[in-house]
C-alpha cells in the first residue's frame, strides 16, 4: 500500500558523483516481453529511484511506479527494465499501480490520465477518453475487472468498454476529492478523503464513516488486509480497522509515532508500519524497529508483502527494500539524474547542459554527469557572458563555479559548497537599470529589509547596522533570491522575493527596497535594453535613465498578471510567461496575448524561450510549480502546436525549455525529455 505527500518534504543527498548514462534494463536483465519504443525521437532521462506506490505482478516480478517511469524488477536477480514515455507509457510521473485479474498492470499518472500495460504494448485514457482528469491520485482493480479510478475531480470506473463518472457522491458534496481508493474482495469500493475521513460504496449506495471526535479524520494510507478487511490511518497515528460492516478503532501502542504513513498486515495478524525512514513491525504485542538501517533513504511511500512473505518497501530518493529472515536486500537503478523536479536547463558552449533540479546542480555533458547536492535550495542557474556559471540559493545566497568546486560570493557567512538553510529565490540590480528614476520605483538606498536593517555582529554579539554598500560576507541579510541576470559589465542582478533589490559588482553588494510590487524576472536584450517584469506591468529601459512602463497587456479586463519569466527575440519583443497566458510586447508596438482559446491549452504558463529558428516555445504547469500542466507549446509565427506526454514528453508539467538547433530538452516535473527530429 502507498502513502500520499500532502506536504513537501525537503531532504539532503548525501553524495557528489561522476556517473556513465545508463541503459534502459539492468545489467542481465531479461523482459518478459519485449516491450517497442514508440516514440524514436524521444530520450528521458529520468531518476526510477523515487519510488510512490509497488505491485506484484503475476509472473512474480515487482513494479514500481515511481516520479521517473514505471521499473519492472527480477528481484532474484537483482536486474530492472525501465519503461518511460518513449515506449508509450503515459507519463513518466507515475502515482499509483494495480495488477487486474487478468495479469494486466494498471498505472496512475499525476498528470496525463492511466496506462494499462498488456500483451507488451501500453494503452492509455485520458480527459478525451471519458475520464474527469488527467490527474490521478490512485487506482484499483475489483475483482470483476473493473478499475477505480481517484482523481483531482472526480471518482470514476472503467468497465473495459466505457467510463463512468460519480459526481453526486458524499465526497464530492463536501466539496473534497478522494486521495485513496480500496476495491476489496466483495466488489466494495473504498475512499479516503483528505480531511473527511473514509467512504464505502456498496450495492446499497454510499457509506460515510464519520470518525470520532478524539481521533483524526485525515487519512493518511488505506489498505487491504490479508483477510481482505481494510484498514487506514489518520493524521494523529490512529488505526482504524474497517471489518463487518463497521469501523473499530484499534488501541495500538505507536511508540509515539506522530503519524503512520503505510500499513501492511498480514495474514498471520503481523502489522508493519511506516514512519519517515523507520519501518516497524508489530507481533503479538512486540515491536521491532528498523531505523533506516535497510537502505531505504528518508520518506518511505509504500509497503506491500511479496508472494513468499518479504516485506517489500520504497522511498523517495532510496528506491526499494525487501526484508525477510533478519536479512535486507535493496534494489535501486543506477541513473544519473538526482531527481525528477528539473526547473532549468542552460546549454554551454560545448554542447553539454548544466541542469538545475529540487535537490542538486547536474552537468552532463552527454555521457557523463557530475552532480553538485543543493539539499532543495537552487533557484536559478545562469551562463555569463565570460563563460562563468553562477546560481542562486535563494536564501543561500549566490555562488559562481570556479570549474572544481562552487565558491560562496554572499550575502551571509563566506562558505565554499552549497550551504544548508531554507529554499528562496533571486533577481536583478535596477540602478543601472533606471539611473536617476530608480528612486521613484525602488526608494532610497539603505531602507529597510522586511522591518529589519541588514547587520552584523560585532565581537560582543551586538547587532550593527551596516551600508548596503557594505554588504557582503558577513552580513546575514536572509534576501531570498528568485531569479538572476549578468550584465555586459559583469554586474550581477538578484532581486528578492522580500521586494528588495540586490546587485554584486567589484566585488560589492549594493541593496535597494522596493516601493512597488516585487520583482519577478530581468533579462538583458541583445540589443542591450533592460526588460524588467512585476506584479504589476512591465518595464523597459535603453539609456539607464529614461524607461518605458507596460502596464497592461491588451486591456484591463484582459491583461496579463502575475507576470514571470521573460525571453527577449532579436528584434526587440518580449513575451511574457504568465499565470493567465503569454503575452507579447514589441518594444515600439502594440501588445498581445495569448489565452486558453487562442491556441494554447492552459494559460498557467511557467516558462517561455525561443529557438534558433525564430519559433517561440512554452511550457505549462499549473500554478507555476505543481505536479501537473498540459505540455508545451510551440509558435511559428501563424499557429501553436501543442507536445503533450502522449507524443512523449516525460511529464505534461514544463517547467523549462532548452532550445537548441539539433535538439529541443525540456525540464519536467518528470525528469528531462530530449527531442531530437532527425
Amino acid at each position: 500500500m502507498k502513502y500520499h505527500r500532502f506536504v513537501c518534504i525537503a531532504c539532503t543527498l548525501v553524495f557528489l558523483l561522476a556517473c556513465t548514462l545508463p541503459a534502459a534494463a539492468g545489467a542481465g536483465a531479461q523482459p518478459s516481453c519485449d516491450i517497442p519504443m514508440e516514440n524514436t525521437q524521444w530520450t528521458s532521462y529520468t531518476n526510477a529511484n523515487w519510488i510512490n506506490d509497488i505491485a506484484f505482478d503475476q509472473n512474480g516480478y515487482l513494479w514500481a511506479a515511481t516520479s521517473g517511469g514505471a521499473v519492472r524488477w527480477d528481484v532474484g536477480a537483482g536486474t530492472y527494465m525501465k519503461y518511460t514515455s518513449e515506449y508509450g507509457l503515459c507519463s513518466n510521473q507515475l502515482s499509483a499501480i494495480a495488477v487486474a485479474p487478468d495479469g494486466a498492470i494498471w498505472f496512475a499518472s499525476k498528470d496525463n490520465g492511466i496506462s494499462k500495460l498488456k500483451d507488451c504494448a501500453f494503452t492509455n485514457y485520458t480527459v478525451s477518453d471519458g475520464m474527469p482528469s488527467n490527474v490521478v491520485n490512485d487506482l484499483s482493480v475489483a475483482p470483476d475487472g473493473t478499475v477505480w479510478v481517484a482523481t483531482d475531480w472526480d471518482i470514476c470506473s472503467f468497465d473495459g468498454q466505457s467510463w463512468t463518472t460519480y459526481r453526486d457522491t458524499p465526497i464530492k458534496q463536501m466539496e473534497t476529492n478522494a486521495d485513496f481508493i480500496v476495491a476489496d474482495p466483495d466488489g466494495n469500493i473504498w475512499c479516503g478523503a483528505h480531511f473527511y475521513g473514509v467512504f464505502r460504496l456498496s450495492e446499497a449506495g454510499w457509506t460515510h464513516y464519520d470518525e470520532p471526535e478524539d481521533i483524526s479524520s485525515m487519512v493518511y494510507s488505506m489498505a487491504l488486509g490479508a483477510d481482505g478487511s481494510v484498514w487506514a490511518s489518520m493524521m494523529d497515528a490512529s488505526l482504524v480497522h474497517y471489518g463487518g460492516g463497521k469501523a473499530e478503532i484499534v488501541q495500538l501502542d505507536t511508540g509515539g509515532m506522530p503519524y503512520i504513513k503505510c500499513i501492511c498486515v498480514q495474514e498471520d495478524g503481523a502489522m508493519w508500519f511506516m514512519n519517515w525512514s523507520d519501518v516497524i513491525c508489530v507481533k503479538g504485542g512486540q515491536w521491532e524497529t528498523f531505523y533506516n538501517d535497510y537502505g531505504v533513504t528518508i520518506d518511505t511511500t509504500c509497503i506491500i508483502e511479496g508472494p513468499d512473505g518479504t516485506i517489500w518497501c520504497g522511498g523517495f530518493m532510496g528506491g526499494l527494500a525487501g526484508y525477510k529472515d533478519g536479512e535486507w536486500t535493496v534494489l535501486q537503478t543506477d541513473d544519473w539524474l538526482p531527481d525528477n523536479t528539473v526547473s532549468k536547463i542552460v546549454a554551454d558552449e560545448t554542447g553539454g547542459h548544466w541542469i538545475l533540479s529540487a535537490t542538486a546542480i547536474t552537468y552532463f555533458d552527454g555521457e557523463t554527469a557530475q552532480v553538485y547536492p543543493t539539499n532543495w535550495k537552487a533557484m536559478d542557474l545562469l551562463i555569463a557572458p565570460d563563460g562563468g556559471v553562477w546560481a542562486s540559493l535563494g536564501k543561500n545566497g549566490v555562488y559562481r563555479f570556479n570549474g572544481t568546486q562552487w565558491v560562496f560570493y554572499g550575502p551571509g557567512d563566506t562558505q565554499d559548497g552549497f550551504l544548508d538553510n531554507s529554499p528562496g529565490a533571486f533577481l536583478g540590480e535596477l540602478e543601472s537599470i533606471l539611473g536617476e528614476e530608480f528612486d521613484f520605483m525602488f526608494g532610497e538606498e539603505g531602507a529597510a529589509f522586511g522591518g529589519d536593517f541588514f547587520g552584523d555582529f560585532d565581537e560582543g554579539g551586538e547587532a550593527v547596522l551596516v551600508e548596503p554598500t557594505q554588504m557582503g560576507p558577513g552580513i546575514e541579510t536572509d534576501p531570498w533570491y528568485t531569479s538572476i541576470e549578468m550584465t555586459p559589465d559583469g554586474r550581477l542582478l538578484c532581486v528578492s522575493v522580500m521586494e528588495t533589490v540586490h546587485s554584486l559588482y567589484d566585488g560589492k553588494w549594493s541593496v535597494y527596497q522596493a516601493q512597488s510590487d516585487s520583482v519577478s524576472d530581468v533579462l538583458i536584450s541583445q540589443q542591450g535594453a533592460y526588460w524588467i517584469s512585476c506584479s504589476e506591468g512591465l518595464y523597459r529601459s535603453t539609456d539607464g535613465r529614461n524607461y518605458t512602463f507596460y502596464p497592461e497587456i491588451i486591456d484591463p479586463d484582459n491583461r496579463i498578471y502575475h507576470f514571470g519569466s521573460l525571453y527577449v527575440t532579436p528584434d526587440e519583443v518580449c513575451w511574457i510567461a504568465s499565470l493567465s497566458g503569454v503575452g507579447c510586447q514589441p518594444a515600439g508596438g502594440d501588445s498581445f496575448c495569448f489565452r486558453k482559446g487562442d491556441g494554447i491549452p492552459e494559460e498557467n504558463v511557467a516558462c517561455v524561450t525561443g529557438a534558433p529558428d525564430g519559433t517561440i516555445w512554452i511550457g505549462t504547469s499549473y500554478m507555476m510549480t505543481s505536479e501537473s500542466g498540459a505540455g508545451a507549446c510551440r509558435y511559428d509565427g501563424g499557429a501553436w502546436q501543442t507536445i503533450t506526454a502522449s507524443d512523449g514528453l516525460a511529464s505534461n508539467a514544463v517547467h523549462d525549455i532548452c532550445a537548441g538547433t539539433e535538439a529541443i530538452w525540456y525540464g519536467t516535473h518528470g525528469g528531462i525529455s530530449v527531442y531530437r527530429p532527425h
